[in-house]
């Protein structure tokens, strides 16, 4: 059990770093600086929300939380995930995010599985 959490951890660990380098996209010429910022602003808080619920995570694996409290994390990390897709989908055309789509929905896959085999054990 402890095994599957500490797997799980280092896997969204590994999530939150190829979020964080996907946003490296923003940094390509945009149509004003204006749109660039707000583009920005908007990606960013939804980022650090994903890493905050990421950072609870890690917490809970740390200090060895049931397995009942790290499904529940876990699910919020999915769900702060989510909400990124869906901005990046609604605004990749205007904000140049198409990169970053592909790399999030891969990521947020991954999240899924990860939940799926820990919640779906007897007991949860």
């Amino acid at each position: 059990m402890i095994r599957l959490i500490v797997s799980l951890i280092a896997a969204v660990v590994m999530i939150l770093a190829d979020q964080a380098h996907a946003q490296g996209a923003l940094e390509a010429p945009l149509p004003s600086s204006e749109l660039a910022d707000a583009c920005h602003k908007g990606f960013v808080r939804l980022r650090d929300e994903a890493e905050r619920r990421g950072r609870l995570v890690k917490e809970a694996s740390n200090r060895k939380a049931p397995r009942e409290e790290a499904c529940e994390l876990i699910g919020n990390f999915s769900r702060a995930e989510l909400k990124m897709i869906r901005y990046v989908d609604a605004n990749s055309a205007k904000c140049g995010l198409q990169q970053v789509a592909a790399r999030l929905k891969t990521g947020h896959a991954k999240t899924e599985e990860m939940r799926r085999r820990l919640c779906a054990v007897p007991g949860v």
